[in-house]
């Protein structure tokens, strides 16, 4: 008896799955007389499969850059909370009112970051809402974040832009890519080295 699942290559070189469960009858000695089987094209099936892959997958994905984005500045506003405290406690009623100012500003990156996420999570592939980038702008906002993430690391981020003319792109889409590669770089360097740095440069030569 089997079960089993193959792959068909047509002559035109079209691919089709198969898949083909057969059952063996024996007579009374328990000698193999027949087989009886059936063969049938699964290839939606298998595309079906593929597709609920690729999209369980880019979930992951975007659960995983969700979280990190959305970490950052939950992270700052916990450590000013702290200061507060501190600075309460000793009567510092100036950087008491300077600290609750950062914490509003958080609060609004972080509103601001939920907006863009929802948009970018309803947003159709096939109508990208590109816009002019400035990754100087980008870039820091993006130092800031991991600035809190990994204050303990000493690794500097250094970047350089040189564009020669406006870059359009999906700004969500692009800051996740750089924020995900800089703290890979942050996170995965050689803590025995001095002078730690991740450099980013931005550039559109031969355009």
């Amino acid at each position: 008896n089997f079960d089993t699942e193959f792959r068909v290559v047509w002559p035109n070189g079209q691919v089709k799955f198969i898949r083909a469960v057969a059952l063996v009858h024996k007579n009374d000695n328990g000698k193999p007389i027949r087989m009886l089987g059936v063969n049938w094209d699964i290839t939606e099936q298998k595309r079906l499969e593929e597709i609920l892959k690729r999209s369980n997958d880019e979930l992951n994905q975007f659960a995983y850059r969700t979280s990190h984005d959305l970490k950052a500045p939950l992270i700052r506003v916990d450590s000013l909370t702290h200061f507060i405290e501190e600075d309460l406690e000793s009567g510092n009623l100036p950087e008491v009112k300077e600290n609750v100012r950062r914490i509003s500003n958080q609060v609004k990156k972080l509103s601001t970051l939920v907006g863009e996420i929802l948009h970018l999570s309803q947003a159709d592939v096939e109508n990208k809402n590109y816009e002019e980038i400035d990754f100087n702008l980008l870039l820091k906002e993006i130092r800031e974040n991991l600035d809190q993430i990994f204050a303990a690391e000493n690794v500097d981020i250094i970047f350089e832009v040189s564009l020669s003319k406006p870059f359009l792109g999906e700004k969500m889409r692009i800051k996740q890519v750089l924020e995900n590669l800089i703290s890979n770089g942050v996170k995965y360097s050689n803590p025995e080295r001095s002078n730690k740095y991740v450099k980013i440069n931005v550039s559109n030569e031969n355009q």
